[in-house]
């Protein structure tokens, strides 16, 4: 069965799910001082670490409040859908 139509039948929006206990890919980038971290299925989740410890603690911190946000406001929590691959280009 498709997502979207998995998805209708579970009484959740397409690209939506219900709240249960989910993992969510980061991305850490070394920054001068330290490292930015983001979640890119939620849009404008964003922090930094002065450690990768510490920015790993602060983006699940981040995580947790947008998810806590999204309820609260009667929200659904964002399916992950994003692909990441290497692309080899000529120089």
């Amino acid at each position: 069965m498709p997502v979207a139509a998995a998805a209708r039948a579970h009484g959740v929006s397409p690209g939506r799910q219900a709240w249960k206990d989910t993992t969510y890919t980061v991305i850490l980038e070394r920054e001068e001082g330290g490292y930015h971290a983001f979640c890119p299925a939620l849009k404008g989740c964003h922090t930094q670490g002065d450690t990768l410890e510490e920015a790993l603690a602060n983006v699940r911190e981040a995580i947790e409040a947008y998810l806590e946000s999204l309820r609260k406001h009667g929200e659904t929590a964002p399916l992950e859908d994003i692909l990441i691959k290497p692309l080899e280009v000529a120089l």
